[in-house]
């Protein structure tokens, strides 16, 4: 199937001809796709970063060129946003002008982001670029001495080669149209520059999307590093710092990753037969849960806290059932685990107490010395 984009240019030219010919021009494709396979998802789930001073921003006077190489933003048409699904971390970027240069290739010059992992905000650890030019590329690498850091609190600092990963197909892994919401900060109509980082990549580095951590976003002449505009920053890049220019935020701040809830048995282990009517368990999850449910035998899922102790159970099998939830944001689409932990036990011992009959007695009163009475039982023994 042919896609077309329309331009500003082509649309006036549109415009032109249909006058000529008396007709309606067709409404501009606002928001359509140009490559490539990633289908990030609907702008809604876009939540924008926050630089040190709020929204994040980046002014179209603080580099001299007015195209895809200048990061824009402003407090109302924020420069840098994110979003999640299952698979894939989405890192967006406003900037000047189309940095496509056919379908499915960019335009010559990369585009960047910055991790910081150990809370050292002078320096990042990991990075992933997107790198337009005769051959795209799309890699995530990382900037852990050794070597040592060559150039201290700067987005300047290349990250260490060869990369930990290569994105290929790029034209899978990144996504561009015009930003749907109007904006032309430097009198050009501003694109958004989408990208597609895998989370399984952030596990391996260490990088929770449920915790704070620092990010830098901007572009380069080349991956690896950026030199070119670094957002959050109002003067040409070279003056400004990393410590400087953004705050610690999360990744995941819908709450779209779901926590993820371990279930341990106290004292046993699940399958067992054990000689208690009331087992004790711990839980923990992963993600940033806020609370746990459980549920035994299929009933109704309660609040319940860790360390837990059940109910006094009948004997026979029983399953308890745990999951973690999010509590902030309340609305998210995915606060509770939809895979609930699960632990199976088998109440071995009789736990349902005798009941005594006595069904013979001397009469009352009685000059007996020895009297005689005789009972049953409901068990034996």
């Amino acid at each position: 199937m042919l896609r077309f984009r329309l331009t500003p240019a082509r649309f006036a030219l549109a415009l032109l001809l249909a006058s000529c010919g008396g007709e309606t021009p067709p409404p501009p494709r606002v928001g359509s796709q140009r490559a490539a396979m990633i289908t990030p998802p609907v702008d809604s789930q876009f939540v924008a970063f926050d630089c040190a001073t709020g929204a994040s921003f980046d002014p179209d006077t603080d580099m001299g060129p007015k195209d895809h190489r200048n990061v824009v933003g402003d407090p109302t048409f924020p420069a840098l946003y994110r979003a999640m699904d299952a698979t894939y971390l989405y890192l967006r970027m406003r900037v000047d002008t189309d940095p496509t240069l056919a379908l499915d290739s960019l335009r010559s010059h990369a585009w960047g982001w910055l991790f910081d992992t150990n809370n050292d905000f002078t320096s990042y650890e990991y990075a992933a670029f997107l790198d337009g030019g005769a051959a795209d590329s799309m890699e995530w690498c990382e900037n852990i001495p050794p070597p040592a850091i060559t150039v201290p609190n700067s987005s300047e600092e290349a990250c260490d080669l060869p990369p930990l990963a290569t994105y290929a197909p790029a034209a899978s892994y990144w996504h561009s149209f015009l930003a749907p919401d109007g904006s032309n900060i430097s009198g050009n109509p501003d694109y958004f520059l989408t990208v597609a980082v895998r989370l399984s990549d952030l596990t391996a580095a260490g990088i929770s999307v449920s915790d704070p951590l620092y990010l830098w976003a901007g572009t380069s002449t080349s991956k690896g590093s950026l030199n070119t505009d670094l957002s959050c920053n109002g003067n040409p890049t070279g003056t400004a710092t990393l410590s400087g220019t953004t705050i610690p935020q999360t990744l995941d701040p819908l709450g779209i990753v779901t926590p993820n809830t371990t279930l341990t048995p106290s004292g046993f282990a699940c399958g067992a037969t054990i000689a208690t009517a009331t087992p004790s368990f711990t839980f923990s999850c992963t993600n940033a849960c806020s609370s746990y449910q459980c549920s035994i035998d299929g009933a109704a899922w309660a609040s319940c806290t860790t360390p837990y102790t059940t109910p006094s159970q009948a004997d026979g099998a029983h399953t308890l059932q745990v999951r973690a939830r999010k509590t902030s944001p309340p609305d998210s689409v995915n606060a509770t685990d939809q895979t609930p932990a699960s632990c199976t036990f088998t109440v071995g011992v009789d736990t349902t107490a005798p009941d005594t009959t006595i069904t013979g007695q001397p009469t009352n009163p009685t000059n007996d010395n020895t009297p005689t009475f005789t009972f049953t039982s409901t068990e034996a023994g």
